[in-house]
């Protein structure tokens, strides 16, 4: 998917977040995947922006060449970290502490749904307004990945977030309006029953 990045970046899949260049560190930090996974799922995916192609031509510049000048180079301890990471290292540890109050087996497939999309909200509501500015609906998630607007839900779980219209609206309405709903029928599901799900799923084109 084109997206229109801010400064000439590129847009991570997993997470969402824009850098000028996604690397191999950033991939197995945050998403624990290689640079081959990341290319196999993503095969159309521009790995850098302009902004880093318009970088790269400084390599022959005189900076690169001059070593008079050579100390103008940021050390790195210099380098900042950018604020796009420093935000999404607080979501991962806002992440760690949700996964302590979360409900015996529940944990175990966060901790899978965020590996596999990236960034991942729990018990979430998906509201939409009117033009009039009144609430046009409320639905009630399990699990929701926004970057692909999927609601991955445990319908016969016993810490399942059931609420009849909800369930209705997931069912009617909010699938036409570009949403898509997974829906992992198992009692007591399993990480190795979600990961099979999901690839059951990517492989049909659902996600």
């Amino acid at each position: 998917m084109e997206i229109e990045e801010k400064l000439g970046h590129v847009t991570c899949r997993l997470c969402g977040k824009q850098f000028g260049l996604i690397t191999p560190q950033h991939l197995k930090r945050f998403h624990k995947v290689t640079m081959e996974q990341y290319k196999m799922k993503y095969p159309d995916q521009q790995l850098w922006g302009k902004a880093f192609t318009a970088t790269a031509k400084y390599k022959e510049s005189e900076l690169f060449n001059n070593p008079i000048e050579i100390d103008k180079i940021p050390k790195v301890g210099e380098i900042r970290i950018p604020k796009d990471l420093e935000d999404f290292q607080k979501k991962e540890d806002k992440a760690v502490e949700k996964m302590k109050t979360m409900p015996f087996g529940k944990s175990g497939i966060y901790d899978v749904l965020r590996k596999y999309f990236g960034y991942i909200e729990t018990n979430y509501f998906i509201e939409k307004i009117d033009l009039s500015g009144h609430l046009a609906y409320r639905v009630i998630t399990d699990f929701y990945a926004p970057s692909g607007k999927i609601i991955i839900d445990f319908p016969n779980s016993y810490w399942h977030n059931y609420e009849p219209s909800s369930e209705v609206l997931k069912r009617d309405t909010i699938p036409s309006e570009g949403y898509k709903v997974i829906r992992i029928l198992s009692k007591n599901p399993t990480t190795s029953e979600v990961e099979d799900e999901l690839l059951k799923h990517e492989k049909v084109g659902t996600i």
